[in-house]
């Protein structure tokens, strides 16, 4: 929504969020807002994340003629908007990971694991060969 996109400054942001969670008459004034206020401001927040997201997809020129493209982006949305949670239990420690996180790892991996269809590996195995007969070309031309 700032158009800011510095690293330093979003780093900045989290860590002045996390020192006023610390804050108990800050939580206590957080707490005071209405829940039809806190859902409102919620479904906007992760409308726009969404949006943002789409928009970065179109921006790069992601093919979604591609299966592996549509499957990726499918899981990723369904896990990062559907409220899914995975929590792992050691002993007295537990973490849970949800949301967006959740959604960024399964993505992740579900790219790296999915292989290419067998056309994609056809048509960069052709372009491979041809950009080497350019070079040999332009090679005998030296």
């Amino acid at each position: 929504m700032t158009k800011i996109a510095s690293v330093w400054v979003i780093g900045l942001a989290a860590i002045f969020a996390i020192c006023l969670g610390f804050l108990g008459k800050f939580t206590a004034l957080v707490s005071t807002i209405p829940n039809a206020v806190l859902g409102g401001v919620s479904l906007l927040l992760y409308g726009f994340i969404a949006v943002n997201g789409l928009k970065v997809l179109i921006q790069n020129q992601i093919d979604f003629g591609k299966t592996k493209n549509v499957i990726v982006a499918s899981v990723m949305l369904v896990l990062g908007l559907g409220g899914a949670a995975i929590s792992i239990v050691s002993g007295d420690v537990s973490v849970t990971i949800s949301g967006m996180s959740l959604s960024a790892i399964i993505g992740i991996l579900i790219n790296l694991l999915l292989p290419e269809e067998k056309e994609e590996i056809n048509n960069e195995i052709s372009k491979n060969n041809q950009n080497s007969k350019k070079e040999e070309k332009v090679g005998q031309k030296v």
